[in-house]
Parts: structure tokens; C-alpha cells; sequence
């Protein structure tokens, strides 16, 4: 019989339910043995349905608990430390995109997973962008690589969306906030975009933009215009 995988939830927000809903579904291997959030009525839910333990921070889930692995579902400014913090300890890091807000904080991340796997061999690190497994994506993706729709010139993306609830579930409404985002729409929602046309297209090398903020409370942009 395959081991178990024990899996740590960290942050229990709206991304959450996401989260647990795919493994309910696609992944028997996972035990959930830890859940943590600073919102303990949020932790003991989910400990509650999954039978894991609630904690309010990473530090005492990792002093206390038994577990192989963290899936990190945190306003992006803390996905830094915790990240590292993870890693110190040799735990596998699934983090849910975008890795930072900043390509330095970026940087410092890769730079601690590389480190750390000098310590603990095999240890894998991977950001949560769903988009590349979208199969119209992959499906496109093959065909290109076979050559079947020729030389790739240009590819276009845009979307538009009617802000989600949990845009707006708590006091801090940290998505409207810059620095706690790293940007607007196009760091959150956006990203799924992007990822698309870097597997197409290749990386992308120049960016030009134009940014519109028609959503008042957002400090980023929430209206993007670009060619990358």
C-alpha cells in the first residue's frame, strides 16, 4: 500500500475550500494532519471536517504536529517567511500563487529552496498555478510542439470578472492593498493568463503596459492593457 502523504493547510481562507475540495476528489494519497490559522473559528472548521489539528501559527503546527508537506494559502506578503520557514524544516512547499509580491522576495524564495534541498534531498517546492493544466491549454501546448498550427506569432489573452465574495471576507481586505497584493488584477486574476502565453510563447522578455484603476478601493491596477 502507498504511504500516506500528511499534508499541512496553511490559512484557511476562501482558497482553502478550493484546495481541500480538489484533494477530497483527486488525491487519496493526502492525510490532512495540521491546519493553521490565526482565526482559530476558521482552523477548528476545517480541523473539524478533516479530522487534522488546529493551529493559529506555522511555528507551533511544526513544533507539534506530524507532517510531510505545506500547502501555504496566505495573503501574498507572508508567503515569504512562511515558505522559508517550511523549508527550514524540510517540508515539501505547495504555494499558492503568486510566489511574492516583489521578484526580489521571488528570488530570496528560490534561493531558500535550492538551499534547502542541499539538506534534505527531494524536497519539492512548486507555486499553484492551475491555468497549465487546463486542457484546452495543454491540448494547445501539444499542438504547437507538434507544429500543427505552424509558426506562433502573436497570442492573445483578456478576461474579465465580477470580483469573487471573498474578494471582500474579512476587516483587511488585503487584496485592495498594493503592498500586500504586490499589485492589482494582474499579480491575483492575471497570472493565470500569463502563465498560458509563457508555455506558448516562450518567457517573456519586454513588457509595455497601460494601467487603469476604475475600482476605486483596489491600490494596484484594476484594469490592464499590455503586449509582452
Amino acid at each position: 500500500m502507498t504511504a500516506k502523504l500528511k499534508l499541512a493547510l496553511v490559512g484557511c481562507g476562501a482558497i482553502a475550500r478550493y484546495h481541500l475540495d480538489g484533494i477530497n476528489k483527486y488525491a487519496p494519497r493526502i492525510e490532512i494532519t495540521a491546519v493553521i490559522d490565526p482565526d482559530m473559528s476558521r482552523a477548528e472548521g476545517y480541523a473539524a471536517e478533516t479530522g487534522a489539528i488546529a493551529f493559529p501559527t506555522l511555528a507551533q503546527a511544526l513544533q507539534h504536529a506530524d507532517f510531510d508537506a505545506v500547502d501555504i494559502m496566505v495573503p501574498h506578503h507572508l508567503h515569504e517567511e512562511l515558505v522559508i520557514m517550511a523549508f527550514a524544516a524540510g517540508k515539501h512547499v505547495l504555494l499558492e500563487k503568486p510566489m511574492a509580491p516583489t521578484i526580489d522576495a521571488c528570488q530570496r524564495i528560490l534561493d531558500a529552496a535550492a538551499q534547502a534541498r542541499t539538506q534534505f534531498p527531494g524536497l519539492v517546492f512548486m507555486v499553484a498555478e492551475n491555468a497549465q493544466y487546463w486542457p484546452e491549454i495543454v491540448l494547445a501546448k501539444e499542438l504547437i510542439d507538434e507544429g500543427a498550427i505552424g509558426d506562433i506569432i502573436t497570442a492573445r489573452a483578456s478576461f474579465a470578472m465580477e470580483l469573487p465574495p471573498y474578494f471582500f471576507e474579512d476587516e483587511t481586505a488585503w487584496r485592495f492593498s498594493k503592498a500586500k497584493a504586490g499589485g492589482g488584477i494582474a499579480i491575483d486574476g492575471g497570472s493565470h493568463w500569463i502563465r498560458p502565453l509563457r508555455m506558448w510563447m516562450g518567457e517573456i522578455k519586454e513588457v509595455m503596459g497601460v494601467l487603469g484603476n476604475p475600482l476605486a478601493q483596489m491600490e494596484g491596477e484594476s484594469m490592464v492593457r499590455s503586449l509582452v
